[in-house]
């Protein structure tokens, strides 16, 4: 069996200490039957771990020589969820605070607790060499904080865990940016900073391992912590003009600062492809309107405002231009969704696509075609029309 990393650094007290008290946790967990019952081994060192972690690597180690195989694949996450449980237990909110302010702070602690939950410690510290790291809350090598202790990531993927972490962790910032000096706002931004410290520490590998979508929803949670963290940064005075050096070089941090991977070179050639589209698909919808005498307008939907390329107030004709070839993504869905709404109020709608379109997209114009009159269906032009 792997030894403890880190051991080696304990102090001639710490490893007294440990082995002392390894034998004092095995003799009390000791069973009838002969056997060592786990839940109290991991509860033993569990309160060791407040008097000194380093002897509490030391005992973990001493007592899993007299484990089986099995029980020492176990250990390590027993051990993990008794920490967890005793951290749970201590958690303490602020007094002065709203009976909803302390929920808050109560679902902040949780999530904090289960944060490095998104990793089994097993396979990614080697069995019990993550311990070590669990009881320093230093991260060494295993990417664990002590401030929070397993449910493991397929779990909290599945169970839906990592939306519901995002709207909380984003409902604390948005808290405590509104009001930076009161009590609440003092009182978040350690419960903050425990969670960034713990997404911090997830390693690449581990990340690149999850469901995009995890991945996603994990890097975004760690840069709206960083970026709270970081302060209100300086800006310009100036809006960044799309297009221009100082605009892509901003555009390029937020992408960093978003997890995103594609190297440089790439995002870049990516950049300057969009400003071009950007720029063409502007001159377009100009030329347009000029030509079919029409406006660019927005129009309230329940779901947000719709924005409308080419709008003609006296037909209620409403043109959507698209310059490049356009897929169905969910943004677009998302859209159409916006323009069914208005087809159904008398908008007379039609996308000009002057490049084509997916046939997922044609397909979604004729399902919902299918649900509209006759005067109500949108309509679908390929090509240019001036």
């Amino acid at each position: 069996m792997a030894s403890i990393g880190g051991i080696g650094r304990a102090t001639a007290a710490s490893v007294r200490l440990g082995n002392d008290a390894a034998g004092k946790i095995l003799s009390a967990s000791q069973m009838p039957n002969g056997k060592i019952n786990l839940d109290a081994v991991a509860a033993g060192i569990a309160y060791l771990v407040k008097a000194d972690p380093k002897a509490a690597a030391v005992a973990t180690q001493a007592i899993a020589k007299q484990l089986s195989p099995v029980q020492q694949g176990q250990l390590p996450r027993e051990i993990a969820e008794a920490v967890r449980d005793q951290q749970r237990g201590a958690q303490s909110v602020p007094t002065g605070l709203t009976g909803a302010q302390k929920e808050l702070m109560l679902d902040l602690g949780q999530i904090g607790l289960d944060i490095v939950g998104l990793v089994d410690p097993t396979p990614i510290s080697d069995g019990l060499n993550g311990i070590v790291s669990l009881f320093r809350g230093d991260f060494l090598g295993a990417g664990i904080s002590a401030v929070s202790m397993v449910p493991y990531i397929g779990d909290a993927a599945k169970l839906g865990k990592l939306g519901k972490w995002s709207k909380t962790i984003d409902r604390a910032i948005d808290i405590a940016r509104a009001a930076p000096n009161s009590a609440m706002s003092k009182a978040l931004r350690p419960a903050i900073a425990k969670i960034a410290d713990g997404l911090n520490a997830i390693p690449t590998s581990v990340l690149n391992k999850l469901p995009a979508s995890a991945k996603k929803q994990i890097l975004e949670m760690r840069a709206s912590a960083n970026a709270f963290l970081r302060g209100p940064q300086v800006a310009s005075t100036k809006k960044l003009v799309a297009g221009t050096a100082e605009h892509k070089a901003q555009r390029w941090a937020d992408y960093q600062a978003r997890g995103g991977t594609w190297p440089e070179a790439r995002w870049s050639k990516q950049y300057d492809t969009n400003m071009r589209n950007v720029s063409v698909g502007l001159q377009r919808e100009v030329a347009y309107r000029q030509a079919l005498g029409g406006v660019s307008q927005t129009h309230k939907t329940p779901m947000t405002n719709r924005q409308i390329d080419i709008f003609r107030v006296d037909s209620r004709y409403m043109g959507q231009l698209k310059t490049g070839k356009i897929s169905l993504t969910s943004q677009v869905l998302t859209d159409l969704r916006k323009d069914t709404y208005l087809a159904k109020r008398g908008f007379k709608v039609e996308y000009i696509l002057e490049k084509g379109a997916s046939k997922p997209f044609l397909d979604a114009i004729e399902t919902i075609n299918k649900t509209l009159l006759p005067s109500q269906k949108i309509k679908v032009t390929i090509g240019s029309k001036i």
